[in-house]
């Protein structure tokens, strides 16, 4: 039997003539409120996309609704006119279907050529893949066929239209492919992009200019020169080289006075099979101080550990796993030794750290921290002062006793824990109810029992925020009044994760507040600046939550061009249906 997942819900008190809230498609945009018997609720796609299934559905006097909410998919045949945009394999990231057949047209101005960037790339090898013509005719010139999960970071037009045709077979699919393009000129390069964990400095691409980029705290280059240049090579104006690469290393030596560490492969998911040893040294006479900033890994196999020295023979502070890390560590001394073992399966999110040189208080101890999914009530450290803590809502406290600073600098307990529990009573017209362990996997043969009770005449409406269970094994039985024989409801396996927030824009500003599966967010710039990047992202859907087009930094940049001139971008493609 696999492994068992986790899941979130909060329960609201409702009308009992009420369907509930049906949601609202992935890509589409949902019009009406009411959600009581005889509402009505209509549905349509954003620009780009088709609906399927039906655009009106009404709330019935058995508090269901007519049918199930629409879908929203990318159309397998369409021409593209904007001057930038992207391309989705239809149903990504969920997974094309099979016996597939679909033709996209770039068209640009004339005199101009396209740029595409690759941003993620999954077909079944080798018999699903993207042929890539340089025109729009079918015996157009091949630029590149792929398959499998290798593909350019880059390619680029020698003309003004680029033609894309994708096959898939009768069996077996993968994750499909996000593709964005732009347009660009003769005489220029093609914007080589913002790479991911970098800042980028220049926003010339014309012949003979220059762009560099500088890595973000924690990460270093691992490919490319710091400075590349439009140049013209054998006639073709391209750049130097590739744009560089910024990745988190495993391991270093760091010596400055605060500094950033990252688990391999952040923000993304470290690898398998690490052994990453990291050393920081500061002046002798300080300690060092590391903050937990972020802190996530396969829980029982994946571990960081911490030594109070210069080496893994020094004493060990604490080795640490899951979730359940103290917000602050402190050293004795003036080095700190770190090393992150995974094993051969599975990897998770990893940590961000944040370390810095402090000097140590003699009358006081260290700041203990909060709890994960908790809160401490007591800011005062000194010698004989107390602290204590309580929980977010759905998690219950492991001790309740406070904690004192002793005459030794050290607390008298250690920092409680806030966990989930297995079952329980949920009173109220609110509450949170969460899986054992949540967010970390279940423990197997568990038998949990949750009672929910509202006000008198009242229903219960169920919003889930989290919910992914091993399919056809394990599953959450929703009952009415504790009849089992007739429950509403038999939950195996649900997903709608959220997508990060991706920030906001340097000089800009951003439209929308949704990071669920269909939301979008849309970027625009202060007076003087031009956007750099994709004005509109959205959420999609799949294992792993991720926003439509790349966000560099994590955000979309906004830089003034060397007149001073503002410059405007058109933020939404204009996507017509082939003939």
């Amino acid at each position: 039997m696999l492994t068992s997942m986790f899941l979130s819900l909060f329960s609201t008190e409702i009308d009992k003539e009420s369907c509930g809230d049906p949601g609202t498609p992935l890509y589409g945009i949902r019009e009406g409120v009411s959600f009581l018997n005889g509402g009505i609720l209509r549905f349509e796609c954003q620009f780009g996309f088709e609906l399927i299934g039906e655009r009106t559905i009404s709330c019935q006097n058995n508090n269901q609704w007519s049918a199930n909410i629409p879908m929203c998919i990318f159309p397998c045949l369409s021409n593209f006119t904007a001057p930038m945009g992207t391309v989705l394999s239809p149903d990504y990231p969920e997974g094309y279907s099979n016996n597939m057949n679909c033709v996209w047209l770039i068209i640009s101005e004339p005199g101009s050529r396209i740029h595409l960037a690759f941003n993620d790339f999954d077909l079944e090898a080798p018999y699903d893949f993207l042929t890539v013509k340089d025109g729009e005719l079918l015996d157009a010139t091949i630029l590149g066929r792929f398959s499998g999960a290798e593909s350019p970071s880059h390619l680029d037009s020698n003309t003004n239209l680029l033609r894309l045709e994708f096959q898939a077979d009768h069996s077996m699919a993968g994750r499909g492919f996000n593709i964005t393009y732009s347009t660009f000129g003769h005489n220029e390069c093609p914007d080589p992009g913002i790479p991911i964990n970098a800042r980028r400095f220049g926003d010339n691409f014309q012949l003979g200019s220059s762009i560099s980029v500088i890595c973000e705290d924690g990460f270093i280059k691992t490919q490319g020169a710091k400075t590349i240049t439009c140049e013209l090579d054998n006639g073709k104006v391209m750049w130097s080289g590739p744009i560089p690469k910024c990745e988190a290393p495993c391991g270093g030596h760091f010596s400055a006075p605060s500094g950033v560490i990252l688990s391999p492969g952040w923000p993304g998911y470290y690898k398998d099979s690490l052994s990453c040893e990291w050393v920081i040294e500061t002046e002798p006479g300080r300690s060092i101080k590391i903050t937990f900033d972020k802190f996530q890994t396969e829980l029982g196999y994946d571990f960081l550990e911490i030594h109070d020295g210069p080496n893994l023979l020094s004493p060990m502070v604490g080795s640490f796993n899951g979730t359940q890390v103290p917000q602050f560590l402190f050293s004795s001394t003036n080095h700190l030794y770190m090393l992150f073992t995974t094993d051969n399966s599975r990897s998770n999110s990893g940590f961000k750290i944040i370390y810095e040189s402090v000097t140590v208080d003699t009358y006081s101890c260290q700041d203990p921290g909060f709890p994960v999914n908790g809160l401490r009530y007591g800011q005062d450290f000194t010698i004989g002062s107390t602290v204590s803590f309580g929980c977010d809502p759905g998690y219950r406290l492991s001790h309740e006793e406070p904690l004192v600073c002793e005459k030794n600098h050290w607390w008298s307990h250690p920092l409680p824990t806030c966990d989930a529990l297995c079952g329980g009573d949920v009173r109220g017209p609110g509450g949170t109810i969460l899986s054992p362990g949540y967010p970390e996997m279940y423990p197997s043969s568990l038998n949990c029992t949750w009672t929910v009770e509202v006000s008198h005449g009242k229903g219960v409406q169920f919003t889930f925020n989290t919910f992914h269970l091993e399919d056809h094994h394990d599953y959450l039985l929703i009952t009415e009044n504790g009849s089992f024989v007739r429950p509403l409801a038999r939950l195996t396996e649900y997903n709608l994760e959220p997508c990060e927030d991706p920030g906001m824009p340097q000089f800009g500003r951003r439209n929308g507040y949704g990071f669920g599966i269909g939301d979008t967010l849309t970027f625009s710039c202060n007076m003087g600046y031009r956007l750099e990047g994709v004005p509109e992202v959205n959420c999609l859907g799949g294992g792993r939550r991720m926003w439509s087009a790349p966000l560099p930094r994590g955000v979309s940049l906004c830089i003034t061009n060397k007149l001073g001139e503002v410059r405007h971008v058109v933020n939404k493609a204009n996507a017509k249906r082939l003939a």
